[in-house]
């Protein structure tokens, strides 16, 4: 096959990609200026306080240590704890509030449990 005809295939942007990064402007994390220019929006929009009434609402899963663990587990390699670590991630998940499983991690370059707070 040739690779003209692949490559007129492909879509421009697959074809000429650049090779620098982004610029970090366009960065996915939020700065305080954008995340207080997107409450005075709601605020507008909902009324006063609705900002704040929705963000008290909000938190995080019970499970998101556990999650936390896991995803740690599996960035190091080899994945020895991986298993281990999502076991007891579906153990949470499985289990009524408030009966979660105890949190515990094995570190990675010792082997040795600990206990993990992030």
């Amino acid at each position: 096959m040739d690779s003209g005809a692949f490559k007129g295939s492909m879509p421009k942007e697959l074809v000429e990609m650049p090779n620098e990064p982004p610029p970090e402007d366009q960065s996915w994390v939020p700065n305080e200026h954008q995340i207080n220019r997107q409450r005075q929006k709601v605020d507008e929009k909902f009324g006063p306080g609705a900002w704040r009434k929705v963000e008290d609402k909000i938190k995080p899963h019970r499970c998101n240590p556990h999650l936390q663990d896991f995803l740690i587990s599996i960035s190091y390699y080899p994945f020895n704890y991986a298993k281990f670590s999502a076991y007891i991630l579906f153990q949470c998940f499985r289990s009524e509030v408030g009966k979660e499983p105890k949190r515990f991690m094995l570190n990675p370059n010792t082997g040795e449990p600990f206990e993990k707070k992030l």
